[in-house]
């Protein structure tokens, strides 16, 4: 998951999902550190470090951030397909059941 937005802009466009977990904020930078300049970057993750599979991506601009997420959305990197969008509070997305999301 990746959070690509610029730095006073109210819609923030999503995190990257469905990061390998070798991928780390050094990689996510590097990746997308090509479209523009960077402000944050981050990967999530749990207590021991360890990767939850999405990460963070402030630009400094949206063109940035719109051109990373036309560009990387649905690529593959480290052997997944990622997914790359705008950023959407916990509340606002829509309700998906478990059954949904392990098809």
């Amino acid at each position: 998951m990746l959070l690509l937005t610029r730095h006073a802009v109210p819609s923030l466009p999503a995190p990257p999902q469905n990061l390998d977990k070798t991928i780390d904020a050094k990689a996510l930078h590097d990746t997308f550190s090509a479209f523009g300049k960077i402000l944050s970057c981050k990967v999530a993750t749990d207590a021991n470090g360890v990767s939850k599979g999405y990460g963070f991506v402030h630009f400094e601009d949206q063109a940035a951030a719109d051109r990373a997420i036309e560009t990387v959305n649905q690529k593959e990197i480290e052997g997944k397909i990622v997914y790359v969008g705008p950023f959407q509070k916990r509340a606002d997305r829509p309700q998906v059941s478990m059954a949904q999301e392990q098809q």
